[in-house]
């Protein structure tokens, strides 16, 4: 999702938490651009996720790969410095933004909401075993033949 109007302004980035998309930030998109209409506003479907084509996923998923796609989608787009908003997984794709090469330039600001500079795991009071369980029965439902998200929930 993107405003539309030419500016000199600095774009703003917007990237969405794990099992999120560009959608969930309609909303705050729409108020900032309210709020400055002249000011670039992108909302980026990550690696995996939202309107992003099947043809497109890949198995790995990591915060370097998603903050490399950003980076690739910034070059693609001429966005040569943004400030990055991320929620979520997409503040620790943002966070992982200064450790490539062609994302440390893109940086004009950054804001991380929702999600600590740190790594969470099983066991570390986080609750992530509890994503981890739904993952893994997601992972081992046999998908073939389904024709709607009702047969999926019967199953």
């Amino acid at each position: 999702t993107q405003s539309t109007t030419q500016s000199t302004h600095t774009p703003i980035i917007l990237l969405h938490g794990l099992l999120g998309q560009a959608k969930n930030w309609a909303t705050l998109g729409s108020l900032l651009s309210l709020s400055n209409p002249t000011r670039p506003i992108y909302a980026l479907d990550l690696l995996n996720h939202g309107s992003n084509p099947p043809s497109s996923y890949r198995a790995s998923m990591s915060y370097k790969e998603m903050a490399e796609d950003v980076a690739r989608w910034c070059e693609y787009m001429g966005v040569d410095k943004a400030v990055v908003i991320g929620h979520s997984m997409g503040g620790k794709v943002a966070m992982s933004l200064p450790f490539i090469p062609s994302g440390r330039r893109i940086l004009s600001g950054l804001i991380i909401l929702d999600i600590a500079p740190v790594e969470y795991g099983v066991g570390d009071g986080s609750r992530w075993e509890v994503i981890e369980d739904v993952v893994g029965v997601c992972g081992g439902m046999d998908l073939g033949g389904l024709k709607s998200k009702a047969e999926a929930d019967e199953r």
